[in-house]
């Protein structure tokens, strides 16, 4: 569908988990989506933690994602993490 990223004030954990499990980054921001409007465009670092709405010229920082789940989106989700490297290391046994 094209959507690389959501940003917005809060997510409910579930969806926040599934999205990463998906690849799709969920980025949540205080002031950011007050100021934004359709069209406008939105520039996200992940690994810094700055959001930018780069047609209203606003920058917000926002915590920047722990290495693992970089790693999940990077790959393109957890389905795609597993065919490429296996189970990750951090994965809690359930025996």
């Amino acid at each position: 569908m094209g959507i690389s990223a959501v940003v917005a004030k809060s997510f409910s954990y579930i969806f926040f988990r599934n999205s990463i499990n998906i690849g799709l980054p969920l980025v949540v921001a205080k002031t950011l989506p007050d100021v934004s409007e359709t069209g406008d465009t939105i520039e996200i670092d992940v690994v810094k933690g700055v959001v930018r709405n780069l047609s209203k010229g606003v920058e917000e920082k926002v915590p920047p994602y722990p290495e693992e789940i970089l790693e999940l989106i990077i790959s393109g989700g957890l389905v795609e993490f597993i065919k490429r490297h296996g189970e990750p290391p951090w994965r809690v046994s359930t025996r």
